[in-house]
């Protein structure tokens, strides 16, 4: 598997054979842990003859495919409005930096990832930052969640769909690979983008347990395919 970071804001040319991607700064890695399956004979096959003809392009998406169109704690204000709880905007952005801060701290000192129930925990904590403290603080954290799920939305870099037409036309199969909180959120996120469409399989870090660049989330995407990693690019 290749990996190129960063395709949201590169320079892109697309060969017939996909072998020129040119992204700066250009980084690639490879993952050639054996899998097991349908396809290990192929695999094999790909070691022996060295095989790198790409059959699956996958892409990361917030700053590789779109990124949101409104600063984040816009959202999150418009959420708390949607709901009825005031709050002042600029005490807003400053908790959610420190909610932020916290979180960094907590995911170094736990290894916890961002799932639904990380991104809850950071909700929760968002709201005692800014004095909100109920009984029902896990149910209004919940139905927040919910709704700022669907009010996130995003501008798609100009360039992403006409790369995107060109390699479905020329028969690569195209997926997501993601650092998000779970599949649900990830396809809200792509259907508000109108990139959906576009994809035969979506993979979200916090369904699947682990996260980029660890290599088990693109093998999870190999054997579900059922195509070696060795014919996978990798952008963003």
């Amino acid at each position: 598997m290749l990996i190129y970071p960063g395709l949201g804001k590169c320079i892109r040319s697309i060969s017939n054979e996909l072998k020129t991607i040119i992204c700066y700064p250009l980084v690639t890695a490879m993952i050639s842990t054996p899998l097991q399956g349908e396809f290990v004979e192929e695999y094999e096959q790909d070691k022996l003859y060295g095989s790198r003809d790409a059959r699956v392009v996958s892409f990361d998406f917030g700053g590789t495919l779109a990124d949101l169109d409104k600063e984040r704690h816009v959202v999150y204000f418009e959420t708390f409005n949607e709901l009825g709880l005031t709050v002042d905007v600029e005490l807003l952005k400053e908790k959610l930096v420190e909610a932020h801060n916290w979180w960094l701290d907590e995911r170094k000192r736990t290894g916890m990832i961002w799932t639904e129930e990380t991104r809850l925990m950071f909700i929760e904590k968002l709201f005692r930052l800014l004095n909100i403290d109920r009984d029902d603080l896990r149910d209004l954290a919940l139905e927040f969640s919910k709704v700022l799920r669907y009010n996130f939305t995003f501008y798609v870099y100009d360039d992403v769909e006409p790369v995107l037409n060109t390699l479905r036309d020329k028969g690569y199969l195209l997926i997501v690979v993601s650092n998000v909180s779970s599949l649900e959120t990830l396809t809200v996120y792509l259907t508000q983008a109108g990139l959906n469409e576009y994809f035969t399989l979506l993979v979200a870090s916090g369904t699947i347990g682990f996260e980029k660049p660890h290599p088990e989330i693109y093998l999870y995407a190999s054997r579900t395919l059922q195509i070696p990693p060795s014919r996978f690019v990798h952008i963003g």
